[in-house]
């Protein structure tokens, strides 16, 4: 009875398929080992505006540094594109209307600060926490920038 119970099992063990991987999914995205604390601090400084250059020049090859950085780079070139197009239409209703014409501009300069400031906190929050999440309108322009 001894050798009955001493001889390995007929069945083949089979393992398990390896799950699919998406493509999509960023590499910082995929569960690791923690972030260490600067690499969040850089990651968070991607958001502030031209400060995203500081973590492109020290850390650009740590991926979910990477990440962020080219959102904060999406949000930053947003922010100038927005800036220049408001002073171009400050500058129209000056010249053609008047000056007092150009106040709806004033609105939407405050506006738009707002916005940016809010997505920024959005960026820096999700950094801060370490998690690699797209923010509205920038994935799609963050898919093509090459770091």
């Amino acid at each position: 009875m001894d050798e009955l119970q001493s001889q390995p099992s007929e069945e083949p063990r089979v393992d398990p398929a390896p799950s699919h991987v998406d493509e999509n999914q960023s590499a910082a995205a995929q569960p690791s080992k923690p972030l260490e604390t600067d690499t969040k601090l850089f990651a968070a400084i991607s958001y502030l505006s031209i400060l995203f250059v500081i973590p492109w020049i020290v850390r650009k090859d740590h991926p979910y540094v990477a990440f962020h950085i080219k959102q904060g780079m999406a949000l930053f070139f947003a922010e100038a594109v927005v800036w220049v197009v408001l002073w171009l239409m400050e500058s129209f209703l000056t010249v053609v209307f008047s000056y007092h014409a150009a106040g709806i501009v004033v609105w939407l300069n405050k506006l738009a600060w707002l916005v940016f400031a809010a997505v920024s906190l959005v960026g820096v929050y999700y950094a801060l926490k370490g998690e690699s999440k797209p923010l509205p309108y920038l994935a799609a322009i963050t898919k093509n920038i090459k770091l």
